[in-house]
């Protein structure tokens, strides 16, 4: 029942490739996330103070609580960033959002907020907030505007308004988990070659509901983990539009989004992949420089859109990238193949060591999966999953096909042309 003797090679030959299939799935794989830890936990730890002259903090302190500082206010030392916000128009949205802003340590700011709508709602904006935030420009995306991208035109409008030096591209609907966030972004701009600084921006999924809210929050991790540890590697492809800033004059010396004006998508990862290098950008992913997107009870149908957007958009980025990851999910399902094949094949005939054997490597495996899952969940303030996570580890890359063969046909819409 437990002999040695009288096993085939074969089973050997499996049982060592699964091993070896096993351990190099867990080092380039789930191991990896304990590099991003580090990473935001140093960032963290290391996030400067705004540290400013005395007169400027006694200014700021006379000045009222919300209130953005005035253009003349003669921070002549400090790069002004113009925060490119994108809104659809909600007034109490738009009034949240420029709270966070007035709240921010940074002393030079400048905020272009770009209405989804008509000429209209951007004045009426305009008259509600312009006197209590002088810093505060209002424009909009004409609604005549077809065949094209309206977040890039929306973006690309607010930023040749703009007039400060860094530009950071964002959304109205956040949440601001800090009053560092933008001087801990401009912080990255320490010298003249950084050009484009990722930031983290994470959709807040606590509206999800049902079972699948599981895997979605699973498969939003996995994904931004993926990102960020290779812009980590000094090798980005993409970013977050809701948090992600460059200087103007890169924007503009690479046309902007000129290169995928064809698609509805591309302002944060067809871009970043085209303008971004180890050598011109850097990151920011300390918590305290970091944003939550809240699409209330649009949540689900705001994950679908965007995993369909991303999907789509992987076509037009470095193939290396999608081949290492199709690597790493073969990987995975060999490893698991391997030991179970070893295990049924000895077991039939009666000796349990093999099986015993493989079982004991694939729990091993997959504790080492929970845990390091759940150490990256922990870090990024996600639901720590337990035991559903090496079964969507394993649904991960077919939950990727099925995904798109079953929005394959709204893959036309992603063109401008098409609406």
């Amino acid at each position: 029942m437990f002999q040695l003797t009288g096993i085939s090679p074969l089973i050997w030959v499996l049982l060592a490739l699964g091993l070896i299939f096993g351990i190099l799935f867990i080092i380039f794989g789930p191991n990896r996330y304990n590099q991003l830890i580090r990473t935001i936990r140093c960032q963290a730890a290391k996030a400067p103070e705004y540290e400013a002259e005395e007169e400027e903090i006694q200014e700021e302190e006379q000045k009222q609580e919300q209130e953005l500082e005035p253009e003349d206010s003669g921070h002549a030392d400090v790069p002004r960033i113009s925060v490119i916000a994108f809104s659809t128009g909600r007034t109490d949205e738009v009034g949240r959002f420029l709270e966070a802003i007035a709240a921010q340590d940074y002393p030079n700011i400048e905020v272009v907020v770009v209405v989804d709508g008509s000429a209209r709602e951007a004045s009426n904006l305009s008259e509600t907030y312009g006197e209590a935030y002088p810093n505060v420009g209002f424009t909009f995306v004409p609604p005549e505007a077809h065949n094209l991208s309206r977040r890039k035109l929306g973006n690309t409008i607010g930023i040749k308004k703009a007039t400060g030096d860094i530009i950071l591209t964002t959304l109205t609907n956040i949440e601001v988990t800090s009053d560092q966030w933008l001087s801990l972004m401009v912080s990255q701009f320490g010298d003249a070659a950084t050009e484009i600084v990722l930031g983290a921006a994470y959709m807040d999924l606590r509206p999800l509901r049902g079972p699948k809210q599981w895997y979605r929050r699973f498969d939003t991790l996995l994904t931004t983990a993926r990102w960020m540890l290779s812009a980590i590697d000094g090798k980005p492809y993409r970013g977050d539009g809701a948090n992600l800033a460059f200087r103007r004059e890169t924007f503009f010396r690479n046309s902007g989004y000129g290169n995928n004006y064809f698609l509805h998508s591309g302002d944060d990862d067809i871009f970043v992949n085209q303008v971004a290098t180890a050598a011109n950008s850097r990151f920011m992913f300390a918590p305290q420089a970091t944003v939550l997107v809240n699409w209330g009870e649009s949540t689900r149908r705001m994950w679908i859109n965007m995993k369909e957007r991303y999907t789509f958009s992987a076509r037009y980025l470095d193939n290396n990238r999608r081949v290492s990851q199709s690597l790493l999910w073969a990987d995975l399902w060999l490893y698991n193949l391997l030991l179970v094949a070893a295990g049924v094949l000895t077991g039939i005939t009666g000796n349990l060591l093999i099986p015993i054997i493989a079982f004991v490597l694939l729990f091993a495996f997959q504790l080492m999966q929970i845990m390091l899952y759940r150490r990256l969940a922990t870090c990024f303030r996600s639901t720590r999953l337990w035991f559903a996570v090496p079964l969507f580890y394993l649904l991960k890359p077919l939950g990727d096909i099925l995904f798109r063969l079953r929005y394959a046909r709204n893959a036309r819409f992603n063109f401008t042309y098409r609406r």
